[in-house]
């Protein structure tokens, strides 16, 4: 690995409009240790000749063309090809501050930190939106960083940090023995994002909101429920099943997580007929059962929340019926 040398990857299918405006922000950074990893992901709108135009310009780009496998297939094929000691994910229809890498890799070498985390905007046509409080600049443990990365905002935890992978840099130790998760099509980043803070001990944070996600009608985000959208189920639930050797404030915060999206997607996967997630409901159901009288305490949980897991405690027979 090339010391403070930064691997970013960004994956690529049919994103002409946007690849631009993200590729120019990335290249400018004020950060110039970069090698800059495009994947391009079967495109088929002109995105991939444009990948290659810029790898002409600029001699950090490095492009691998495939053939459409998604979004996981893409970065774990980045991954393969990376030489530098920190790893960014960034898509490839958003950009990046001018300084963004500089603060963060800085932050993350003065602090001992593996993984540095930002902050982001959400972009609409006509407005910028911040979900999250702005914290102070700090560098918080592992433990406290699981805490406020996968809790729900209440009056003592404001949320400021997500498990979004976009607004965060890793050292490359965390991610070398990692791959994406490529059954998994929703959630998948926040799965990944877990395997690495299990073995982070530092986690860096400024408030920059300096990545800016463009909310397109086609991006994730925006897309409707589907059989492949309720895999993030499955996704929770193996972050769940690896806390057994966690500090009981981290498995509070991690069952309270499944907890709250549980009944959601569990009902999703009904309506849909997605009948090939059955083992996820079922076992969120047995959970549930185990937890009930907890699930019906957890904060801002709405009269119809509460009846929604009473509901779901019946057996998956009758489910199928209720929740169609």
């Amino acid at each position: 690995m090339e010391r403070n040398l930064l691997s970013v990857i960004i994956p690529v299918y049919n994103v002409k409009n946007y690849l631009d405006k993200c590729l120019e922000s990335v290249v400018k950074q004020t950060y110039k240790n970069l090698e800059i990893i495009l994947v391009d992901d079967g495109s088929t709108d002109g995105s991939s000749k444009i990948c290659d135009q810029w790898s002409h310009k600029d001699r950090r780009i490095h492009v691998y063309h495939m053939s459409n496998h998604g979004v996981s297939h893409a970065r774990n094929e980045g991954l393969k090809h990376i030489k530098g000691s920190f790893v960014s994910f960034i898509d490839s229809d958003d950009w990046i501050d001018m300084d963004m890498f500089e603060k963060m890799i800085n932050s993350m070498i003065e602090n001992h930190s593996e993984v540095g985390i930002c902050g982001y905007k959400l972009e609409f046509k006509n407005f910028s939106k911040v979900n999250f409080e702005k914290g102070k600049r700090s560098t918080y443990p592992r433990e406290k960083a699981v805490q406020l990365i996968f809790s729900y905002e209440n009056n003592k935890i404001p949320k400021m940090i997500s498990w979004e992978l976009c607004d965060k840099i890793f050292d490359y130790k965390m991610v070398k023995n990692l791959r994406f998760d490529e059954s998994i099509y929703v959630g998948e980043d926040m799965l990944f994002c877990w395997q690495i803070l299990k073995q982070a001990k530092n986690v860096s944070y400024i408030p920059l909101y300096a990545y800016h996600y463009f909310m397109r009608s086609q991006s994730a985000m925006h897309q409707k429920v589907s059989p492949k959208s309720v895999t993030v189920l499955k996704a929770v639930r193996m972050i769940l099943q690896d806390t057994t050797d966690e500090s009981k404030s981290i498995q509070k915060v991690i069952r309270d997580h499944y907890l709250r999206i549980g009944v959601r997607h569990s009902r999703a996967i009904l309506k849909l007929h997605a009948y090939q997630f059955k083992e996820e409901v079922c076992f969120f159901q047995n959970y549930l059962r185990k937890n009930l009288f907890y699930a019906l305490r957890l904060p801002y949980i709405s009269l119809k929340g509460e009846l929604g897991q009473i509901l779901f405690c019946l057996p998956y027979g009758i489910c199928k019926i209720i929740f169609y």
